[in-house]
């Protein structure tokens, strides 16, 4: 007689699995406990919202968790995993699925980023449940080994443990195959990953296959075959997230932050709820000058952040600088509200969250460039000489963010020689974000460091102070003498424009001004929508070519 082959399927004991249901909505807490007791668990908890979800779990080792995606004001499902599991609060063997009855391709994506074990939609009934229920907890039995290995870091024996589960249980095979790889991506050693993937792919492709061999390719530092390979994941699923991201991260390392943009860009459209790509979304925007897409970024991340463990000041301060340097700089009606709005962020994050011990100086350094868009050049500079004292001398003492803060403002003072000797300081640092370094470096490469040193320096404050009390006649003549002495600097020819741009709309135009107005412009040449003084160049040629168009006749 022959003998039946062995099941390698466990059999499921739900009387002695711990579950908890996550639901604002009484009468799906009402239907899950009823379907889940059907099924034949008998330790079944409710929990009302993200709170009493916590609580639950502090007290009780769950086994699988269903939670809601949207429970109105509050925290949402997503970031209630995101914190279980960065407190360790759940094991790791915990199978988390998430809920919802919203079926948007953003709210899917968003929900899966968190990568929750499983995802349900509403309305499902009993027979649903249970076979997603039943094919979790087969995983969860026969993959638990390798989670435990993984989560004490023992690498190595997860990736023994996937040869032998695959052999023992090859309806996981895939599974174990890209989890090995993963794992030899952790332990460094990329050709043993690209052997994985490169086997995979000879006898199938697959998108996961064509990301993880990607990732390697740029771990490998191979970055435009990486890109070759992205782009064949984005012909089979043009909605693939990740393969956005790591074209974006490819672009970063070739240096390319327009193109960094253009992918974070369709990566955001379509899953709009990571606050960390949000951010270095908006730390991109700002390196291309794009302050309005920044803004657009920071706000995002902010709003994805509240009420989860990632809203930090930080998010504030973001906004409220790129708020602040989107301003035109004429102190019409649209910037007159960007104040206010600016103002408003940082009152937010007061109330809101520990702005933390570099609080005032973050704000002051944002509070220079204010003053400097709302056309108060002498309140910028006094606040940025109180600032300096400590500052300049002691940057071990500051974060990367305010150091980046701080180089932003001395560029906009026009104290040139101070920010490169910050940004060259910063970029020795091993702290800063792949965007942070490559926004660093473009800062320090859009001028040249030896502009308004000594003597041009001293007189550009000067002139900007007569400037402030709107002495325009004896500040376009020092402005003047600044610009003769580095006739090649940005800021002082742009300045010495401005100056006589806006003599001659509230006093008189001369045909003397008018020249050397054209001539100061000139000498900046067409600057690039990248250069950080693209914007205030724009506004000046408006206004100077305003000037013209009006038919004024020069005195």
């Amino acid at each position: 007689m022959s003998k039946k082959p062995l099941s390698t399927t466990p059999r499921i004991d739900y009387v002695s699995k711990y579950v908890l249901v996550v639901d604002d909505f009484g009468q799906h807490l009402d239907f899950m406990s009823k379907a889940l007791k059907a099924i034949g668990f008998t330790k079944i908890a409710l929990a009302h919202n993200p709170k009493e979800a916590t609580f639950l779990c502090q007290e009780t080792s769950f086994d699988i968790i269903f939670c809601d995606y949207n429970m109105g004001e509050g925290k949402n499902g997503q970031q209630l995993l995101h914190e279980l599991r960065y407190f360790k609060t759940v094991r790791h063997d915990c199978v988390f699925i998430m809920v919802t009855a919203e079926t948007s391709r953003e709210v899917v994506l968003g929900a899966l980023e968190n990568e929750p074990e499983g995802y349900i939609a509403k309305p499902f009934n009993q027979a649903v449940l249970r076979r997603k229920i039943d094919r979790l907890l087969d995983k969860q039995t026969c993959l638990g080994d390798i989670h435990l290995a993984i989560e004490y870091g023992q690498y190595n024996k997860a990736i023994q443990l996937c040869v032998e589960t695959a052999e023992l249980h090859p309806r996981h095979i895939s599974w174990c195959q890209k989890t090995s790889a993963e794992l030899y991506l952790r332990l460094g050693k990329y050709q043993s990953a690209k052997h994985i993937y490169k086997l995979i792919l000879a006898k199938r492709v697959l998108d996961w296959a064509l990301l993880g061999l990607a990732k390697t390719l740029i771990y490998l530092e191979e970055y435009k075959h990486a890109i070759n390979e992205l782009q064949q994941v984005l012909i089979i699923n043009n909605s693939c997230v990740p393969a956005f991201d790591l074209l974006a991260q490819c672009y970063q390392h070739l240096d390319d932050p327009e193109r960094v943009q253009e992918h974070l860009a369709h990566a955001v459209k379509l899953s709009p709820f990571s606050v960390e790509r949000q951010n270095t979304l908006g730390e991109v925007c700002e390196t291309n000058r794009d302050f309005k897409s920044a803004c657009k970024a920071y706000r995002n991340a902010l709003k994805s952040s509240k009420y989860s463990i990632k809203e930090e000041p930080e998010r504030y301060y973001k906004l409220a600088a790129a708020i602040t340097d989107s301003m035109v700089g004429d102190m019409s009606r649209f910037d007159s509200t960007k104040v206010m709005e600016a103002h408003g962020i940082l009152a937010e994050m007061e109330e809101r969250v520990d702005p933390g011990k570099e609080s005032e100086i973050r704000k002051d350094l944002i509070g220079v460039r204010l003053f400097l868009n709302q056309q108060k050049p002498r309140q910028a500079i006094e606040l940025m000489q109180d600032l300096d004292q400590g500052l300049i001398s002691n940057p071990d003492n500051l974060s990367t963010a305010t150091l980046i803060e701080l180089s932003y403002s001395l560029l906009s003072l026009g104290d040139e020689v101070k920010a490169k000797n910050i940004l060259v300081y910063l970029l020795k640092r091993d702290d800063l974000s792949l965007s942070q370094r490559n926004h660093a470096k473009t800062l320090l490469g859009n001028f040249d460091a030896e502009e308004l040193a000594g003597r041009a320096k001293e007189l550009n404050e000067d002139a900007a102070k007569l400037y402030d009390v709107d002495n325009f006649e004896e500040s376009i003549r020092l402005f003047s003498e600044a610009v003769r002495l580095s006739p090649k600097s940005v800021v002082l020819n742009l300045n010495l424009a401005q100056a006589m741009v806006q003599f001659m709309e509230t006093e008189k135009v001369t045909s003397d001004y008018q020249k050397k107005s054209l001539a100061c412009l000139t000498s900046v040449g067409e600057l690039n929508e990248t250069s950080r003084h693209y914007e205030r160049y724009s506004n000046l040629v408006e206004r100077f070519e305003a000037l013209s168009a009006n038919g004024s006749r020069p005195n």
